[in-house]
């Protein structure tokens, strides 16, 4: 249960940086739901990433997984994923950063999914070779 009480604080934290304003303005945007800064409406990036880790929060609390580790890979590909998703949003200074974050949120997101599935697989084949032998 660590997992989704690590993706609350995170998310909880972003909101917080938004209410004081950390700095970190999204892309211009006419939305109505957008922030105004200066007399331009920018996406309020940290909004997105605090409802959307909140969200995946509950979800790992609601639906643990049946294994040791399971929640915690859902997590992290969840987190990298939408970290990945969410910085097509924010500013960058000077650009080339975004491309950069994106792609190692979306690295980390493979690497936490692999090793998931390698573990889960080694589960399996324990699994099936101990009932083979009749324990």
């Amino acid at each position: 249960r660590l997992t989704p009480c690590l993706l609350a604080g995170w998310g909880v934290g972003r909101l917080g940086c938004f209410i004081t304003w950390f700095g970190e303005e999204g892309t211009p945007t006419h939305l109505p739901w957008a922030v105004t800064i200066a007399g331009t409406h920018y996406h309020p990036t940290l909004l997105y990433l605090s409802g959307s880790i909140l969200i995946l929060s509950f979800y790992c609390w609601r639906y643990p997984g049946q294994r040791v580790g399971d929640t915690a890979y859902l997590g992290a590909t969840g987190f990298f994923l939408l970290r990945a998703f969410f910085d097509m949003f924010r500013a960058y200074h000077p650009e080339h950063l975004r491309i950069l974050s994106q792609s190692v949120s979306a690295l980390l997101a493979i690497l936490c999914y692999r090793k998931w599935q390698r573990q889960a697989s080694a589960g399996i084949q324990r699994i099936e070779k101990s009932s083979r032998s009749g324990r």
